[in-house]
């Protein structure tokens, strides 16, 4: 039987393990959102994010998503972020708000924020 754990922001006690994650190691603002078949962030001014990495967008202090970068590309002034994940949000950056077609069928506006994050994942075996 094996057993499996993600910590992305926070921590996890699981038996004699304690994982705690680090905090964000950058932080730009939300510029724009592209849903489709190739789904991407973009954000603020250079955003040191590599393929693999994990990243959240903080809506406004109100829900917070997370995507799986596949690929960085410089965006004028800002960097995209590519993500293997569909956004589930429609941006409109004039009023700050993100507009959700799926759960949690939401609206949020304020401040967004993208965080590189450190994440953490957990595998284990039952010994039994």
């Amino acid at each position: 039987m094996r057993q499996a754990a993600a910590v992305v922001g926070g921590g996890l006690t699981w038996g004699e393990l304690s994982l705690k994650s680090e905090p964000a190691r950058a932080t730009a603002a939300l510029l724009a959102v592209t849903r489709g078949p190739e789904p991407s962030l973009t954000v603020a001014g250079a955003f040191p994010a590599a393929p693999g990495a994990v990243v959240t967008l903080d809506h406004a202090g109100q829900y917070t998503s997370a995507y799986t970068v596949r690929q960085v590309v410089a965006a004028g002034a800002g960097t995209k972020l590519i993500v293997a994940e569909e956004p589930g949000c429609d941006w409109h950056a004039d009023t700050k708000t993100s507009e959700f077609s799926t759960m949690p069928l939401k609206s949020f506006q304020g401040e967004h924020t993208v965080k590189l994050i450190a994440a953490t994942h957990l595998q284990r075996r039952a010994t039994n």
